[in-house]
């Protein structure tokens, strides 16, 4: 599903075609300046997509991690379920930045935004602290799923956690980031670029690690005891010597 696109990909890095200006070109020809100024570069660019690689945020490079997650984990995974985690991982910068803005101005500051004088709109995902917390949780969720054969296994490993680890992680840096840019913000600052992308590195790693090493030790755990499904987990005892096939997933023995 994924191989056009990487082939795409691959043609515009290697053949130095800018994709990025050829978009901002059309848009700019066919929608005017001001679209292109307030839609793709104050929204997309600099608005959303820039804190999921700067900051505490779910977007295109944690679903990196979740693809290669959802691979290694011994579980049998349908193309709804792959299209559907990667829409939401893709889109979900700009949702939040869309929500954030549906939060009326008045309860703006119970959801952690705490505007500079004269300022009435939400520029930036990071700015609403209960948004960036909530895509957190869902984030943990998937982990969850995805590495729910750990749970099922009788030899208990540590990286069981690991979906609560990420959570608390996000948590805690995302807190810290929100903090951290609150005086910034009172005072029209801005805080260097080296440390948005330390966060951001910090964040990316961690998430990665937690994620693809869960899924590790669930592959090798289930491979470690015969009697579950090697690619879903499913627990076979009582089946008989002679079943022919994984009643789960329909993966065969032979």
């Amino acid at each position: 599903m994924l191989l056009p696109v990487a082939g795409w990909l691959a043609y515009c890095a290697l053949g130095g075609f800018d994709l990025r200006l050829a978009i901002m070109a059309a848009c700019y020809h066919r929608l005017g300046e001001d679209f292109v100024w307030t839609v793709i570069i104050s929204d997309l660019l600099f608005g959303s997509y820039s804190m999921s690689l700067f900051g505490v945020l779910c977007g295109p490079p944690t679903l990196l991690w979740v693809l290669i997650a959802m691979h290694l984990s011994p579980r049998r995974w349908s193309w709804w379920q792959w299209s559907t985690v990667s829409a939401w991982l893709v889109v979900n910068p700009w949702l939040c930045l869309q929500a954030a803005r549906l939060i009326p101005f008045r309860l703006a500051g119970w959801f952690g935004w705490i505007p500079p004088v004269g300022l009435r709109r939400v520029v930036a995902v990071g700015q609403v602290y209960a948004v960036v917390m909530a895509q957190l949780l869902l984030l943990g969720v998937l982990a969850w799923v995805i590495l729910r054969p750990l749970r099922d296994l009788e030899q208990r490993s540590c990286w069981r956690w690991a979906p609560m680890w990420l959570v608390a992680f996000g948590s805690a840096l995302g807190t810290f980031q929100w903090w951290v840019d609150w005086p910034s913000t009172q005072a029209n600052l801005t805080l260097p670029w080296g440390a948005w992308v330390s966060m951001g590195i910090v964040w990316h790693t961690i998430a990665g690690a937690l994620l693809i090493g869960g899924a590790i030790a669930a592959r090798r755990g289930v491979a470690r005891e015969s009697w579950h499904c090697r690619n879903c987990a499913y627990d076979l005892r009582g089946l008989g010597p002679r079943a022919p096939q994984c009643p789960e997933c329909g993966h065969g023995f032979a």
